[in-house]
């Protein structure tokens, strides 16, 4: 649990610096007031609101590409989107989670619910971990392009599951459907 942890808020001090908050959304007056603790907003605009090379985190190569790994990622200075992040983070769970199923499936001999019981027995605290960590950072986020990319990062590694026939990191396809 411990690794896991640190495998996910590590990677968090590699994301960039500069990204949108309330105060830089497109509907916010330019004129406000400025005080002695505001922050003033960002330079440019518009490199926010475009997705330019983001958008390749989707793509076959980069989607299934190795993850980052946070002591080398720091070590380099480097800096990523959050999209990129998240997409490294949530890559190692599935490929974690299917095979974790598959172990439990075989070494125990279950499956169906009981497999299902076993995974989440086992793996329910890093998943929670994991919402909980998704959920704090949607709380105060206002990065729309971000949030659009995990979605579909979301929905591209559904699709790999269901082609590895891994149930176990899927909620939404009902048990009666799935064939372990």
């Amino acid at each position: 649990m411990y690794v896991r942890m640190y495998f996910s808020f590590s990677l968090s001090c590699c994301q960039y610096e500069d990204v949108a908050d309330k105060d830089d959304l497109m509907g916010v007056e330019d004129t406000a007031k400025k005080g002695f603790f505001s922050k003033p907003s960002l330079k440019s605009r518009n490199t926010i609101f475009t997705l330019g090379q983001r958008g390749a985190v989707l793509s076959p190569a980069e989607l299934e590409g190795p993850i980052l790994i946070p002591h080398a990622a720091q070590r380099g200075d480097s800096r990523y989107p959050y999209e990129t992040l998240f997409r490294s983070q949530h890559y190692a769970l599935l490929d974690n989670g299917c095979r974790e199923f598959l172990f439990l499936s075989d070494f125990f001999m279950v499956a169906g619910n009981s497999a299902l019981d076993l995974f989440n027995s086992i793996m329910g605290k890093t998943l929670s971990m994991f919402l909980k960590n998704l959920s704090t950072y949607l709380s105060d986020c206002y990065d729309s392009i971000a949030v659009f990319l995990c979605i579909h990062i979301i929905l591209r590694f559904r699709a790999i599951t269901a082609k590895r026939n891994i149930p176990a990191l899927d909620k939404s396809v009902p048990l009666s459907s799935q064939t372990i």
